[in-house]
């Protein structure tokens, strides 16, 4: 069922061979749950060139459910919301946002701009505002204390060989969940750069895992 939801979607592509099919990802656009968070890191690994995409969109109340599809992929690729109907992105994004809106039929309502940004609000304040940086910062800091804590418990041995695993895999899921809600703002809005610090925690916690799990075998 979600292999046809996607072959209709036109993200995969079914190939007949012999009897039986393979399947092939289309590589037009990287929609499919798991990718956003990888798009999002070569757009910041990119760099920023300084200017802001403004996305601003009247659709129609006959096709909310397509507008709802849009705040969604919108939310998905890091856009932060100025107001209901526009949204904000330091990175372009029109090859995936016009690829997305001509699937869904609502290209004709959709207006994309490029510029600078000027408000009587100071830049930084407005991004922490549109983006909740605090409770972003607040989540990595929470996550690497708990990996920085766990990581403790294995060197003194104060879990078992179950627990690890449990832990772990505990951590992969919150990791990927810290993941898909960072927007990868550019490094001039980043406090401490609290991902880089998390993701170097949470890489020596799985090497410290992997070499307590050998050892106990």
């Amino acid at each position: 069922m979600q292999l046809r939801r996607l072959h209709r979607r036109g993200l995969i592509s079914q190939i007949g061979k012999r009897g039986f099919s393979l399947v092939r990802l289309n590589k037009k656009l990287e929609t499919i749950r798991g990718e956003f968070s990888n798009l999002k890191r070569r757009k910041y690994n990119q760099g920023w060139d300084k200017k802001w995409r403004i996305l601003i969109y009247d659709i129609p109340e006959r096709y909310k459910i397509k507008r709802e599809y849009l705040r969604k992929f919108l939310k998905n690729l890091g856009f932060g919301k100025v107001q209901d109907s526009c949204w904000v992105s330091p990175y372009d994004y029109s090859r995936e946002v016009s690829f997305f809106s001509q699937e869904q039929k609502i290209l004709n309502y959709i207006c994309i701009y490029e510029g600078r940004f000027y408000a009587g609000k100071k830049i930084d304040l407005l991004v922490e505002d549109i983006w909740s940086l605090n409770e972003l910062f607040n989540e990595y800091e929470d996550f690497i204390k708990v990996c920085e804590k766990i990581k403790g418990a294995i060197i003194t041995e104060k879990v078992n060989l179950k627990e690890y695993y449990k832990f772990y895999s505990e951590l992969c899921g919150w990791f990927r969940r810290l993941n898909n809600k960072d927007p990868f703002l550019p490094r001039e809005f980043l406090r401490k750069d609290l991902r880089t610090k998390a993701e170097n925690v949470f890489n020596k916690l799985g090497k410290e895992i992997i070499r307590s799990i050998n050892i106990k075998m």
